[in-house]
């Protein structure tokens, strides 16, 4: 218990720069979102009326 103790105090760090890291990506991929979102409903939609024909 007391090395698991050790190891978590170890990636304390690390672990509080990952979440800042991972929130700046999560900002960065909901801007993608929101810009490629459209993109692929249309694309999804031209391509469900394509294989009808």
């Amino acid at each position: 218990m007391t090395i698991l103790k050790r190891a978590w105090k170890a990636t304390e760090v690390d672990r509080e720069g990952a979440t800042g890291l991972f929130n700046g990506l999560g900002g960065f991929l909901s801007t993608l979102g929101i810009i490629v979102l459209p993109i692929f409903v249309i694309a999804c939609i031209v391509l469900a009326v394509v294989s009808l024909f």
